[in-house]
């Protein structure tokens, strides 16, 4: 067998040599009309390596991706919600997000259902305090996992795997939506604040994943470099897989889309969103009828048992384009958050 290297032929392409062959297939074009702008970033039609910029390492992407696999669950009736989260839980869910408008019967609500086993999380009438004086005597607080889904952050260090507090928003772009978390966290931590870093640490994030497959990517990938630029810049030196984060893949609908467009949109989500690095992960479904909560369910179990994310580690590495995305991205949120404060200042 001949020892020849393979590659050997192909040589490195410069971005000059690119450039000067895409010039001449261009015929009198400038390359400058290929690009385009997401959001008001700047997309170019080619990306080499010296596009990089310098970014921290994630470890967390370095090793194969995991996740929770949430459901919501709205209770309307408490015996119901009762069936319908072991129901979840039997057919693939390994996350229950209980929507609780008001004050329920924590006894009943989780009949059956241990706390140790699956994450729990909670939205509404339901605090950490009512939580923990449900499961006293039952499960201790370092094997709970999942979070409060309320703005207000306080420290935990009990439980180090649950999140009283859990940061999120909605904007109308990606960067906006970026920048407000920022602003929050900045609202919640004033200086002075000897309980800061531990409230900081007990905090989960919420963020919602676009139609867009690499802006969804890259989206997951800047808020973990945006939250350790952001608590540097207090003092504590944070790693990116340090923060757990929760994506959510809104329920979407399109005219010219339909009657499947959640489905299509909510795997393209939920693949960025796993590939980017969340640590849960909570597919909205198309409707409340049981085939759309089926699909939505199944979309993180196919990643897992199909796809087989679970098994690469950064299946994105390498990509010229979404490192570079994702820097901009960084850049326009934290050159936007320190004007805004120096504005304040001001």
């Amino acid at each position: 067998m001949s020892d020849e290297k393979l590659f050997a032929s192909f040589a490195p392409l410069s971005r000059q040599q690119w450039e000067a062959k895409a010039l001449q297939d261009l015929e009198g074009k400038a390359i400058s009309d290929l690009r385009t702008t997401w959001q008001d970033l700047t997309i170019e039609p080619y990306y080499a390596i010296e596009d990089l910029e310098p970014t921290l390492q994630d470890p967390l992407l370095a090793q194969p991706a995991k996740w929770l696999n949430y459901v919501k669950i709205t209770v309307d009736d408490v015996h119901e919600a009762n069936e319908a989260a072991h129901y979840e839980l039997m057919h693939g869910a390994t996350g229950l997000l209980f929507e609780v408008p008001q004050p329920v019967e924590l006894s009943t609500l989780l009949k059956g259902i241990d706390a140790g086993h699956c994450a729990l999380a909670f939205k509404g009438a339901i605090t950490l305090q009512d939580y923990l004086d449900y499961l006293s005597g039952k499960t201790k607080p370092a094997q709970l996992q999942g979070f409060i889904d309320q703005p207000d952050m306080q420290a935990f260090p009990d439980g180090p795997h649950f999140y009283p507090a859990m940061i999120g928003s909605t904007a109308t772009t990606d960067w906006q939506e970026l920048l407000n978390i920022l602003q929050h966290l900045h609202r919640q931590l004033p200086a002075g604040d000897d309980q800061a870093a531990a409230r900081a640490v007990s905090t989960a994030y919420k963020l919602q994943v676009p139609a867009n497959y690499f802006m969804g990517i890259a989206k997951v990938r800047s808020l973990r470099l945006l939250l350790v630029h952001f608590f540097s810049a207090y003092g504590w030196q944070k790693q990116p897989a340090d923060f757990h984060i929760l994506a959510v893949s809104p329920h979407w609908q399109h005219p010219d889309l339909g009657p499947h467009e959640n489905m299509l949109k909510a795997t393209t989500a939920a693949m960025a969103a796993v590939i980017g690095g969340c640590n849960a992960l909570l597919t909205e479904p198309g409707g409340d009828d049981p085939q759309e909560r089926l699909v939505a369910r199944n979309i993180a179990l196919i990643l897992e048992y199909e796809a087989h994310l679970d098994k690469v580690a950064d299946p994105a590495a390498g990509s010229y384009f979404i490192e570079n995305l994702t820097g901009q991205l960084v850049n326009k949120v934290w050159e936007a958050f320190l004007q805004q404060q120096h504005e304040t200042a001001v």
